[in-house]
């Protein structure tokens, strides 16, 4: 099928050096005895390039590399990556326009590091492991109950009241190891 391909025969210039070392990768790998392969490779090459050029994703000029969001229909303005807020927007209902606020995104607090927490976290982290063992057929289930609860009943002995109900809420909707950082850094 001569000609099916169309950049049969022709030489690739990659402009940037992004897309230069994505092509030396795909040129390094081992050769497959095949130059339509080959051809194949390079064309798809330039589709990449064509296609980030079309997003403005390629940076021109050493500048304007940036990477940004896109706005979404009703926002004033893009979602900021840094520090990471959700712009004012306006949400069209059946009942009427729905005007939402900006909302900065803080970052999540890290848990303290004492020897109380740095326990609590263990037993979290082997309330999360102990989903692993009931994959086994038959017998997993109850091995992975039995060292829950033995981790559970350790959490109860480690933590006060308030932070074991916290955590119990938390576990509710999040991982053992994500409910026990927020249990642990929720301020009372």
């Amino acid at each position: 099928m001569a000609g099916s391909n169309p950049r049969e025969g022709q030489k690739i210039k990659i402009p940037t050096t992004e897309l230069q070392n994505v092509y030396k990768q795909w040129k390094g790998l081992e050769p497959t005895g095949f130059e339509w392969v080959d051809q194949t490779r390079e064309y798809y090459i330039g589709l990449l390039r064509k296609e980030l050029e079309e997003r403005e994703a390629l940076p021109s000029n050493p500048g304007r590399g940036k990477i940004s969001l896109p706005k979404l229909p009703g926002q004033k303005e893009p979602p900021k990556l840094w520090p990471p807020t959700l712009p004012e927007t306006t949400v069209p209902t059946p009942f009427g326009k729905v005007h939402l606020p900006s909302k900065k995104l803080e970052l999540p607090k890290l848990p303290p590091f004492d020897e109380k927490s740095r326990g609590a976290m263990k037993h979290a982290i082997g309330i999360d492991l102990s989903l692993i063992p009931a994959m086994i057929p038959w017998v997993g289930d109850v091995v992975a109950d039995v060292v829950e609860d033995l981790h559970f009943a350790e959490l109860r002995k480690v933590l006060t009241p308030g932070q074991y109900d916290e955590f119990i809420q938390q576990d509710k909707i999040a991982p053992a190891t994500i409910a026990m950082a927020r249990a642990l850094t929720k301020e009372n």
